[in-house]
């Protein structure tokens, strides 16, 4: 497997990923101002499940081509965490036009961030999984379950359980509001 440069192995994944998200996003913010009932719902669902693939998916491609073009390990996590994060920040700003800085920030640990999270954590393991099923049949690699990946796939699938097992994730926003008013009170945003 030969090394592409920087911009084919890193840089391409991550912004295909992004445009897509970006434009769904675009999208989804945009649509009801369209008219047409039918049209907007149309165009609501279609960028809304588009946005909602790229962003829960999109570090599976992404860690998946950016190995297959050469990238280091180091290299693929964070390639695949760029998205993730890019859309978590964007999600604090918007809080931290209501809240404080530091309130915005905590935001970072709402749930919905850490479902995402390990979603990404188990689709890095999954993705580094089957790579190494594929580079095996062509001799590259020796072993395909390695214990880094194996247990990415199994700490981000059973964090995933574990929120929503515990209620279906509404114990852990109870813990997020919890934290929330320990360390700001009842909130200086509003």
């Amino acid at each position: 497997m030969d090394k592409k440069g920087f911009l084919k192995r890193f840089v391409g994944p991550v912004l295909l990923v992004f445009i897509v998200m970006a434009l769904s996003w675009a999208a989804y913010i945009l649509s009801p101002g369209i008219s047409n009932f039918l049209l907007f719902q149309i165009a609501a669902i279609l960028s809304g499940v588009a946005l909602f693939i790229s962003l829960s998916f999109g570090a599976l491609y992404v860690y998946s081509v950016s190995y297959l073009r050469g990238a280091g390990p180091v290299e693929r996590v964070i390639a695949a965490l760029v998205n993730p994060i890019i859309w978590m920040t964007k999600e604090v700003a918007v809080v931290g036009s209501i809240y404080t800085v530091p309130e915005a920030l905590f935001y970072y640990l709402n749930p919905v961030h850490l479902l995402l999270i390990g979603a990404v954590v188990a689709e890095m393991g999954a993705a580094e999984l089957l790579i190494r099923r594929r580079l095996k049949r062509d001799g590259t690699v020796k072993r395909v379950l390695v214990p880094g990946a194996v247990s990415a796939v199994v700490i981000g699938l059973g964090w995933i359980a574990f929120m929503f097992i515990w209620d279906l994730g509404v114990h852990h926003f109870y813990i997020f509001q919890e934290g929330f008013k320990a360390l700001f009170g009842f909130g200086g945003g509003l």
